[in-house]
């Protein structure tokens, strides 16, 4: 599946089958275009976002918003 890629306010992006990116929530935007790529469900999963949870989002939605905060422990335990 094609999957656009829209950088939104406060480093969320939205993920969408819309090349306009129409569907994202307004609340994040004024919504830019950042990238395009293909996604298919069961393979590997992206740094920033799980590939199946995205597109369940889409197919229940219409759209995935994920945060471009990357979370690590720092703990070395």
């Amino acid at each position: 599946m094609q999957i656009y890629i829209f950088a939104g306010k406060g480093g969320i992006y939205g993920f969408t089958p819309d090349e306009t990116g129409a569907n994202l929530p307004k609340d994040y935007g004024v919504w830019t275009h950042h990238s395009t790529i293909g996604m298919q469900r069961g393979e590997s999963s992206r740094i920033v976002v799980n590939t199946d949870e995205c597109l369940n989002n889409i197919a229940t939605q219409g759209y995935h918003l994920q945060s471009a905060k990357i979370e690590t422990n720092t703990s070395l335990n």
